[in-house]
């Protein structure tokens, strides 16, 4: 509608929930680095309690699709994905889907680390279609851009770039002249510290169960006895 020219995509993609009873100890995230959409991509380990993984392949069998990356059109900012994609977001994926991509997952994973073969799917995948300013399907962080004067656009693709921004717009606005600068002060952070950790366990069980993942992915804390 500004006559501002926009490039960006979209890419559909999913991380998978394992279960693995078998774990001992406490294991930390783990990323064994490798070439993004090759049969040896990178593989992310992230461990949650009760025994639950969430695993990332970055070939097309896993975390990726084939054609599930989307460019926006000349004339328009929003790039369109294919009707399948938006299939699996509306109406959810297939119980055979579940299964087959998950395990996939887990024999990627087990490549590096032999006894985690004995881990099942262990619930719905993760999954959505993230948005990536500009063109480079690599990068997730994005920064505000100021096209133009007081105009100012701010995609948020991972949420801990949140307060970032949020301070960039401050700092234009101040610079412009079109707000106190008394507001330099704000410190972005100190919403975070108005929450009390038990309300974000609450809500992050309760968000959990309501999408059919486990309730144990939402807790905050591991337990001393699974250590």
């Amino acid at each position: 509608m500004l006559g501002i020219e926009v490039k960006r995509m979209v890419e559909f993609k999913a991380a998978y929930t394992s279960l693995w009873p078998e774990r001992e100890r406490y294991w930390p995230e783990v990323i064994f680095h490798g070439k993004r959409g090759t049969p040896k991509g990178m593989a992310q380990f992230t461990p949650y309690p009760g025994g639950y993984v969430q695993l990332h392949g970055m070939s097309e069998d896993i975390t990726l699709f084939k054609g599930g990356l989307a460019r926006s059109e000349d004339g328009k900012a929003q790039p369109k994905l294919p009707d399948k994609f938006l299939g699996l977001i509306e109406k959810g994926w297939p119980h055979e889907l579940i299964e087959s991509r998950t395990k996939r997952a887990v024999e990627f994973a087990a490549r590096f680390m032999p006894p985690f073969l004995a881990a099942k799917p262990g619930g719905p995948p993760l999954f959505g279609a993230q948005q990536i300013p500009g063109e480079d399907p690599t990068l997730r962080v994005a920064e505000v851009s100021f096209d133009r004067p007081r105009y100012a656009r701010c995609e948020i693709v991972k949420v801990s770039s949140v307060t970032d921004m949020a301070e960039a717009i401050v700092e234009d606005l101040i610079a412009e002249r079109l707000c106190d600068s008394k507001l330099s002060n704000w410190n972005g952070t100190s919403l975070f510290e108005q929450i009390d950790e038990k309300s974000i366990g609450l809500k992050a069980a309760n968000i959990a169960k309501s999408r059919g993942y486990p309730e144990d992915m939402a807790a905050l804390n591991i337990d001393s006895e699974d250590i």
